[in-house]
């Protein structure tokens, strides 16, 4: 699945722009730029998760048939501070190149988009819309929810190709349109389905009484599209206590076949037909008889009828025909008909080498399945006088609770039908039904699951008869037939935490007390399935903390997480590891299991100085796991701090982007050095008079940061009261007005020491180079400005502006 911002929507309506987009899922480390926590309300589509994004490596899983309705599931959540009060959703599914990348928007047969927009999902009006708020932080539905279109389910029946399903979600109150839009590529293939049917001709559910009973199997082509079979066979097996089962081509279907009592029976009408073209002369050819059934026979539907007669000899007699699909084989240009052959040449220097040319020849491939098996047998029972019976119908894996086992399931899986299992929490559920000939005979019952990890030999077994939580609707146990408190059909599951791997899994249903079942070829199923872990998907990871961030900061570092399992929708079985810097060192105070980790709150400390990246991984319960990173800035904050001997102090604060420490030097300067001299005033020009400083500092910084390295700067000059210095001023050359500049004028009394005097600056732009501060205790005086008379109007210019 991947993410892509609205931006693309516009180049999505420009087919062709759409190229290079990576349509994997990101499994690797990613650097989240956004680096500030959002504010107001944001809607965040953090996953698709129906239909399955297809992944081939090489054999291609989550495939769509042809003509399978297909409902589209998302996770929607709140990830901003207030509370969502508009929403509305589109589903999309566009036509993909070989590549998986988007070109134009499919059509249906009728020549219409395939898109299904919803704007009024969130609404005030009640009429309008079922929900009116999603708060911060709240998952739309609680978990996975259908994209409704009028009233219902949007539903897509697809035909064969290459797509990608979009979903958007949008709402004029979004503050971030980033994750608004999510992708799945998808792709759709044509199916073939052999259906294997058995029933009795005067339509009982079990035969009973004396005399012939007739039956008829059928067999019927249901692919998605026009198939041909060669040699497609059923397989009929007749048992118990009979005393004939006669075809009605008069065969004899007591009696062995081919050293077997189950007997082969060819399907469809022989005739000369292609069984091997070559792929470059199709001049080399061969034909052979083939049994061939196809749509053309009948419309696909082939009938095979025969009967059976009781054995009337005894007090019973109980008996049961089964048919399965036996084999087959399709004419096309498969791969097994690849013919590589070595090509030995001389190259244009007289040298030998060899090469390979590959031939895609036609020919038979040869099968004993279809797409999909949960239609390829079937059963039919009889009995002279009462026929025990009780079977298992239908065997389920259902999918997508919490991990807890709480919740709707959101995907099943049956016995013979194609798919994937994911990791997590699952619940087994078998449904069993009354088979028997008198339904008014009730049976007790119970069944018991096997659960086998084929990579660990990992075994759970249990035994239940009811189904009371996990799969609707709910069950309590009963006996099966009718009559008070009984049913003719019922279900048991049980709850089952899946891992990755290769499973089993097999259910058994035991008719208790005296009465025998006699039928049990239909009381077990077994079903193999490969369980894959989906990886947690990070939709955001965010710095919470607002403002600079600085050594010695009063706040907490906080971030903060946001992530999807499909396998666990609660997150609470998911852990999280927070590590920081180049070391990947445990942030103190973070990580954990559950809502608890996805928050880090942690002290600003020396190591996280300038560039500072933070990483945190999120592991899920069965080895998978994701690492998602953000890189902030934090300032080192320092005081460098000397005295002269004459005892003036100075401080220097500086807030600057380095992990060095900052330090300065001061030593007494020579006043005589600097007697007599002019300083500048404020306008450019030079105050009146000349000063001499009552104190020089030599000052030099053991290290200088340029204005961009430097957040913010200050300065502290404590000196003697007795010195009387009103006014601090720096220069690199005192005799110079130009290089000199006055920091501070009006000294304070210090707080710490009353015989001792402040004069504070805050300093702008670089760190101070190497000079001199000037400690100066003489007033400051402006040059006399020229004078007027205007009418009897006189006005002296002052220092600093001021008029007299």
């Amino acid at each position: 699945m991947r993410k892509i911002t609205p931006v693309m929507l516009v180049l999505l309506l420009v087919a062709s722009l759409m190229a290079n987009i990576d349509i994997a899922q990101l499994e690797t480390n990613e650097v989240v730029e956004d680096t500030g926590a959002r504010s107001g309300a944001d809607v965040d589509l953090v996953a698709i998760t129906s239909p399955k994004e297809t992944v081939c490596e090489p054999t291609c899983r989550n495939e769509l048939f042809v003509g399978q309705d297909t409902s589209f599931e998302v996770f929607i959540q709140n990830s901003g501070d207030a509370a969502i009060t508009e929403l509305g959703y589109k589903a999309q599914v566009w036509n993909a190149d070989g590549n998986g990348n988007p070109l134009n928007i499919a059509m249906d047969s009728n020549g219409a988009d395939l898109e299904w927009d919803n704007p009024d999902v969130i609404c005030d009006d009640t009429t309008v819309c079922d929900d009116q708020s999603l708060a911060a932080g709240d998952v739309f539905k609680g978990g996975k929810t259908m994209i409704q279109y009028g009233g219902s389910n949007a539903v897509w029946t697809p035909i064969a190709g290459i797509y990608v399903v979009q979903i958007e979600v949008y709402s004029d109150q979004d503050v971030d349109a980033t994750n608004d839009v999510q992708q799945v590529y998808v792709e759709v293939r044509d199916y073939i389905d052999i259906e294997v049917d058995i029933s009795w001709d005067d339509g009982s559910t079990v035969a009973t009484g004396e005399g012939s009973k007739a039956f008829t199997v059928t067999v019927e082509l249901n692919g998605s599209s026009d198939f041909i079979t060669h040699n497609l066979t059923m397989l009929l097996d007749v048992n118990g206590d009979l005393d004939s089962a006669t075809a009605e081509d008069g065969t004899d279907l007591l009696s062995a076949s081919l050293g077997s009592l189950v007997h082969s029976v060819n399907v469809g009408n022989d005739m000369p037909v292609l069984v091997f073209e070559n792929g470059s002369d199709p001049m080399d050819n061969l034909t052979e008889i083939r049994t061939v059934m196809s749509d053309n026979t009948n419309n696909g539907i082939w009938e095979y009828k025969g009967s059976v007669l009781p054995d009337s000899s005894g007090e019973d007699a109980a008996y049961s025909i089964d048919v399965q699909l036996g084999g087959y084989s399709l004419y096309g240009q498969f791969e097994s008909c690849q013919e590589v052959v070595s090509v030995n040449s001389t190259d244009a220097e007289g040298n030998e080498q060899t090469t390979t040319e590959t031939y895609n020849h036609f020919c038979e491939e040869a099968s004993v399945r279809d797409d999909i098996t949960n239609n390829n047998r079937d059963e039919i029972t009889g009995a002279l006088q009462t026929f025990h019976d009780i079977r298992i119908s239908m065997l389920t894996v259902n999918q997508g609770y919490n991990s807890d086992g709480t919740g709707i399931a959101t995907y099943t899986v049956g016995a013979g039908e194609p798919g994937d299992l994911s990791v997590g929490t699952s619940y087994v559920d078998a449904s069993v039904e009354h088979r028997g000939s008198s339904v008014t005979e009730l049976y007790d019952w119970n069944v018991t699951f096997t659960i086998t990890n084929l990579d660990t030999n990992e075994v759970i077994t249990s035994m239940v008869n009811e189904c009371v939580e996990g799969v609707e609707p709910s069950y309590n146990h009963a006996m099966l037939g009718t009559g008070q408190m009984a049913f003719t059909q019922g279900h048991a599951c049980t709850m089952v935490e899946f891992d990755v791997g290769t499973y089993t899994i097999e259910a058994n249903l035991v008719l208790e007390g005296k009465t025998t079942d006699q039928k049990l070829s239909n009381n077990q199923v077994t079903m193999e399935k490969e369980v894959r872990n989906n990886l947690p998907v990070v939709s955001s990871l965010d710095l919470v903390t607002q403002g600079d961030l600085m050594l010695g900061m009063e706040n907490m570092l906080e971030f903060e997480v946001s992530v999807f399992d499909a396998d666990d929708v609660t997150g609470e079985g998911l852990t999280y590891a927070w590590v920081g810097g180049a070391s990947s060192t445990p942030l103190a105070g973070c990580g954990g299991q559950g809502g608890v980790g996805r928050t880090c709150s942690t002290p600003v400390i020396q190591e996280f100085v300038t560039t500072f990246p933070v990483k945190v991984t999120v592991s899920d319960a069965h080895g998978g796991s994701v690492t998602e990173e953000i890189i902030i800035e934090i300032w080192n904050d320092a005081v460098a701090s000397d005295t002269t001997t004459a005892g003036v102090t100075m401080d220097y604060s500086i807030t600057y982007f380095s992990k060095a420490a900052f330090s300065i030097d001061v030593e007494d300067g020579n006043t005589a050095s600097c007697e007599g001299i002019t300083l500048p005033d404020s306008s450019g020009g030079e105050l009146s008079g000349v000063y001499t400083p009552v104190a020089v500092i030599e000052y030099n910084p053991v290290t200088t940061y340029a204005a961009n390295d430097v957040l913010a700067q200050s300065m502290n000059m404590v000196f003697d009261s007795s010195l009387g210095a009103s006014s601090l001023w720096f220069t690199t050359n005192c005799n110079s007005a130009t290089l000199t500049q006055l920091l501070a004028d009006g000294a304070t009394n210090s707080e710490e020491d009353s015989t001792k005097s402040v004069l504070s600056a805050v300093l702008s732009g670089p760190v101070l180079p190497a000079g001199q501060f000037l400690l100066i205790d003489a007033p400051l005086q402006s040059k006399d400005a020229p004078s007027a008379s205007i009418s009897g109007f006189s006005a002296n210019a002052e220092y600093n502006g001021g008029i007299s």
